[in-house]
């Protein structure tokens, strides 16, 4: 299918994609699972490829490992063999996971299990791979573990996050503990300054270290898909689906704006600020009930626009895809076929940081250059969701994906306003899904590149340059990642957690009128009894 509007077979599929119900994500599930056919042509969607079983997923594992202990690398090798010193201890799938910083509890599609194993079209298998990271929780709830694979705990008994880093970007359990893994963070200088909240957001983290590991995890599915299209298995294709699906919803994430951004806009910091004071007031500064403090209502004001802008563009385009090829929103349609269309900037950046013929790496700079031209864009989208939903920003609302409707949250449409802020919104979301698009198809062409370098059949026993460069650098990343965050974790101290203090500043507010009314009152008594006496 050429890029242009979509086809109706393809808006009744996508329509039953999307309407599946939602857990909470980046884009959400609806919206990675319906990228690849948006995006891709039928030549990348139609091809039938085979079932695979968890054994092929074991086997592949074995075979990457025997390519990895092959490196010519003396130093990589050594690397490899200290953390695996026998195929058994790569193939194990906890020990896997733990490399590609995943849950070792969690069942993992592409380690423990496949997308089934009767054969598949290849679009419905790469629909289904986009979600799986979401699906299958691979990076929530993720502990530091010892030998036994017992989970660590720290000194006041609670349990140690597999990396500090996680607690950057989210919390350590439940949805929010797998933001690390979902977000992706602008390579220029960051910044904790408020100011720089006002002017760009983008730069704004706290702590100024915090960093976010999407474009990392895109690498290493990246590297897994190119090194899978390689395995000499009838279930070569399958596996590559299953990993270049991942890799895909990694780049989707970032795609999706306020995934490229911390905290968002200086308008939540204001909300959050002055509701803390109300809060601090109403329950005499925590004296007179448990009070919610300024950190704890900021948070819920940016989880509230953050969710909420997810769930309405989700609809959006779903009403657009049920409605046919010409009916729906038109400045929703013009933002959903927007996936069909190329961004040239986004392509110039990729042609410089990962030219023709770079595999090894690809995956990062595919992900970063989204990330780069996302972030900027992350508080826009924030401040037209700030604008059009205002009920969002109260301290008394929370939220919730998978069970509250958005539409009654966004205020009239006719006011002239809020339609401004509608249509802006809708044009910044049809801006990821253009990257979304131009990021899926640079990926079909890099991969198939990368076959077309492999050697023929039954050709020259030489070793194969490309296939050799994947592998080394799937094996270099990953023991890097695992051992920086060995060392972030070894010099982490846990910050006890406390309970707010009383704000004493409230009561001295209320002792001022208090105050003054005693007064009064005292002098009046102490004047009554010469009142009295006056003829």
């Amino acid at each position: 299918m050429r890029p242009g509007r979509l086809a109706l077979p393809t808006l009744l599929a996508l329509a039953a994609i999307l309407a599946k119900p939602p857990p909470a994500g980046a884009y959400g599930e609806r919206i990675h699972r319906a990228l690849p056919a948006l995006a891709l042509d039928e030549g990348a969607l139609g091809p039938v490829a085979p079932g695979a079983t968890p054994q092929d997923l074991g086997a592949f594992r074995a075979w990457l490992y025997g390519l990895g202990v092959a490196t010519p690398d003396g130093a990589l090798r050594e690397r490899i063999l200290a953390r695996f010193p026998d195929e058994a201890s790569f193939v194990d799938p906890r020990a896997f996971k733990e490399l590609l910083s995943m849950n070792p509890e969690a069942e993992v599609f592409g380690v423990d299990r496949t997308a089934g194993e009767v054969p598949a079209r290849r679009g419905d298998l790469l629909a289904a791979a986009s979600a799986h990271p979401d699906d299958d929780r691979r990076n929530q709830d993720r502990f530091a573990r010892d030998a036994d694979g017992r989970v660590r705990v720290g000194p006041d008994g609670q349990p140690l996050p597999a990396d500090p880093a996680i607690l950057w970007m989210g919390r350590s359990t439940g949805v929010n503990s797998q933001a690390h893994a979902h977000y992706g963070l602008t390579r220029k200088r960051h910044s904790d300054d408020p100011g720089v909240l006002k002017t760009e957001p983008e730069r704004f983290t706290v702590p100024v270290e915090a960093m976010a590991f999407g474009a990392e995890l895109a690498e290493a599915y990246a590297l897994l898909a190119f090194a899978a299209s390689r395995f000499p298995s009838p279930a070569r294709d399958h596996l590559v689906g299953l990993y270049e699906g991942a890799a895909f919803h990694h780049v989707q994430d970032v795609c999706n704006q306020v995934h490229a951004i911390q905290v968002g806009i200086y308008d939540f910091f204001v909300s959050a600020k002055l509701q803390s004071l109300v809060e601090d007031l109403v329950t005499g500064g925590g004296l007179l009930r448990s009070r919610r403090g300024f950190r704890s209502i900021g948070i819920g004001i940016i989880s509230n626009h953050h969710l909420m802008s997810e769930e309405l563009w989700a609809d959006r385009v779903e009403e657009v895809l049920a409605a046919g090829p010409a009916g729906g929103d038109p400045e929703v349609r013009r933002a959903v076929e927007a996936a069909r269309a190329d961004d040239p900037d986004l392509l110039a950046d990729l042609d410089r940081d990962a030219p023709g013929g770079t595999f090894a790496g690809f995956g990062r700079a595919l992900a970063q250059a989204v990330v780069e031209r996302s972030a900027p864009e992350g508080a826009e989208v924030y401040r037209r969701v700030f604008t059009f939903a205002p009920g969002l920003r109260s301290r008394h609302v929370a939220f919730d994906a998978e069970a509250d409707d958005p539409e009654p949250f966004v205020a009239d449409p006719a006011d002239p306003e809020v339609g401004r802020a509608l249509g802006e919104f809708y044009a910044l979301q049809g801006r990821g899904f253009s990257r979304a698009g131009t990021a899926m198809r640079a990926f079909e062409a890099r991969l198939a590149a990368f076959r077309t370098t492999a050697p023929a059949p039954g050709g020259d026993a030489a070793p194969d340059p490309a296939l050799r460069a994947v592998v080394d650098a799937f094996f270099r990343a990953r023991l890097d990642a695992a051992d920086e965050a060995a060392a972030r974790l070894a010099a982490w101290v846990p910050e006890p957690e406390s309970d707010l203090p009383v704000s004493w500043w409230v009561l001295g507010i209320y002792a001022l009128p208090l105050g003054a009314v005693a007064a009064a009152l005292w002098r009046r008594r102490t004047r009554r009894p010469m009142d009295r006496r006056t003829p």
